[in-house]
């Protein structure tokens, strides 16, 4: 009953959410998974900027899981966005396209919890620079939800980003869902990519592996 508690913490979350109430519910569920095994010596950051914003570090610490703000430096991995954006990614229409259909609750704590012990996708990352941003586009919404991925510790360059990746809100939930691969939706022009096309495919390769271990 612990984790089913727990977990209705990350269910049905309001739209108005502020990052630090999110943040607190989700290591309040990652606390009930106890000890972990992996030893994870790196960290990532997220930047929030707007009304409630601010910089969380999240890592892996003696064996727990911690979420707390902090600008430490050095992360191996940086995502930034607006806090309005940030929103459709963790309670709106992002997250609610992305999980139609998939097998797995991406906000249950186990599931959270191997993606943040994926050795697989750490390797990867570590060899990784540059800034990846990818605009959601929600054309029933006419809006954009813009997120940059900062691989290594340099100051995230949001408005010139090394690569900038496009793609439709419903083709974006069939990706991350698997019923579409990001190759074919490249070739077919689902997906736009304008810069670096190498630290695009590295990053997809990335979120393969994440996806990979999500589900597994």
């Amino acid at each position: 009953m612990t984790h089913e508690r727990h977990m209705d913490q990350l269910t049905d979350l309001p739209r108005n959410i502020v990052p630090e109430e999110f943040f607190e519910r989700v290591l309040s569920s990652l606390e009930t998974m106890g000890d972990i095994q992996e030893n994870i010596p790196d960290h990532a950051l997220i930047h929030l900027e707007g009304a409630g914003g601010g910089t969380w570090m999240i890592a892996v610490r003696e064996g727990r899981a911690l979420i707390e703000r902090s600008e430490n430096p050095d992360p191996v991995l940086q995502i930034s966005l607006r806090v309005s954006d940030w929103r459709e990614f963790v309670a709106g229409r992002v997250l609610e396209e992305v999980q139609r259909h998939l097998s797995v609750n991406l906000l249950d704590p186990r599931t959270l919890l191997r993606i943040l012990t994926s050795r697989e996708a750490l390797e990867l990352v570590r060899d990784l620079s540059g800034d990846v941003q990818i605009v959601i586009e929600d054309r029933e919404e006419d809006l954009d939800y813009v997120g940059t991925v900062t691989l290594g510790p340099a100051t995230p360059s949001v408005a010139k980003p090394t690569t900038r990746v496009s793609v439709g809100l419903k083709d974006a939930g069939r990706i991350v869902r698997g019923e579409e691969s990001p190759q074919s939706a490249f070739f077919t022009g689902l997906i736009r990519v304008d810069g670096d096309m190498n630290l695009a495919m590295a990053l997809v390769t990335v979120v393969s592996v994440l996806r990979s271990a999500a589900t597994s």
